[in-house]
């Protein structure tokens, strides 16, 4: 692979962001359709009580599944701790509440810091 200048590699790297970017908008546009059947179809589903239709290229079907929506988080930790349910949370700390925790130079046991190096590209 040939050497490039640095500038070509970065006015490639912008024109490829571009090309992303009206693309993106191209399956944005679809997706607000598909979001449109979508409703529509459960709409429909709903009043008929039906689970699912064939068309003439494609069939759908409702697939349903019991997910967890926290009323009160007060009593829902209080479970977690009490029954020691560790397992009912998901191992991820929030970015946003612990950079202000290091702005205010506030330690966090069993945390360290890590940086992560991202592009910028901008046109002229």
């Amino acid at each position: 692979m040939a050497i490039k200048k640095l500038g070509t590699l970065v006015d490639q790297l912008y024109e490829l962001k571009q090309e992303k970017s009206a693309k993106q908008r191209e399956v944005d546009k679809v997706q607000k359709k598909i979001t449109e059947i979508t409703n529509q179809l459960f709409e429909r589903f709903d009043k008929s009580e039906l689970e699912g239709a064939l068309g003439s290229v494609g069939k759908v079907k409702i697939n349903k599944k019991v997910v967890a929506s926290v009323e009160n988080w007060d009593d829902f930790y209080g479970y977690i701790y009490k029954k020691k349910a560790w397992d009912m949370l998901q191992r991820r700390v929030s970015d946003a509440a612990y950079k202000e925790r290091l702005a205010h130079n506030e330690r966090v046991p069993g945390v360290k810091p890590y940086t992560v190096m991202t592009l910028s590209v901008t046109k002229l």
